[in-house]
């Protein structure tokens, strides 16, 4: 399997990648916010951000498994690929981050009332 991402605006690359049977599979939307003109609004009940510890990986794999049921990404848009093990890949990742510093360099969780959220 290779992923390749590109910029948008080098579509012909993408063409020359379909036409040597290569095939996008989705793609990426990155939004941003000026906090200098537009800044947050107050939270209220606001979680506390802070980095996983250890023996947080079980809670940030349940979180993991409940925020990408029904995710549709660039692995399951690919028929060749089992659709159980894709949803696995997503919950693998998350938990592999907060324990291998090559995967991640830190992991942030959201904490409130105790709980991870």
């Amino acid at each position: 399997m290779l992923i390749a991402r590109t910029p948008s605006q080098e579509i012909r690359f993408v063409q020359q990648l379909e036409e040597l049977g290569f095939r996008l599979m989705d793609t990426l939307v990155y939004y941003r916010r000026d906090l200098q003109r537009m800044p947050l609004p107050e939270a209220q009940d606001a979680a506390l951000i802070r980095p996983v510890q250890n023996g947080e990986e079980a809670a940030v794999r349940a979180i993991a498994a409940q925020s990408f049921q029904g995710y549709f990404g660039h692995y399951h848009a690919d028929p060749r690929l089992d659709q159980a093990a894709c949803d696995a890949a997503y919950i693998s990742w998350a938990e592999r981050s907060c324990v291998d510093r090559s995967v991640a360099d830190e992991v942030l969780v959201a904490e409130l009332d105790g709980q991870l959220v």
